[in-house]
């Protein structure tokens, strides 16, 4: 176990739930194609961290993203869900 703890929020990625301000402006299918991009960035780029990770997704875990970290679901309020990792 490292001294160093990388957490990540991810919200599930559903088409028009994600990023729903700038659907406004592109559509759904845009947002979900931008967010789903967004998220593939952000695994990519903490692989490379020696650190211990966690993800916490928004609804449910996803078993096929983020290989070899903790996960788990948010708990608390989502303008707060730091309040419940640790």
């Amino acid at each position: 176990m490292n001294k160093e703890l990388v957490i990540v929020f991810v919200k599930n990625i559903k088409l028009g739930k994600v990023k729903t301000r700038l659907a406004a402006t592109i559509g759904n299918q845009g947002a979900f194609d931008v967010y789903t991009q967004l998220v593939d960035v952000t695994e990519k780029a903490i692989k490379t961290i020696k650190a211990d990770k966690r993800i916490y997704f928004s609804e449910a875990v996803v078993e096929n993203t983020w290989k070899n970290n903790v996960k788990a679901v948010q708990q608390g309020e989502v303008r707060r869900p730091y309040e419940s990792c640790f």
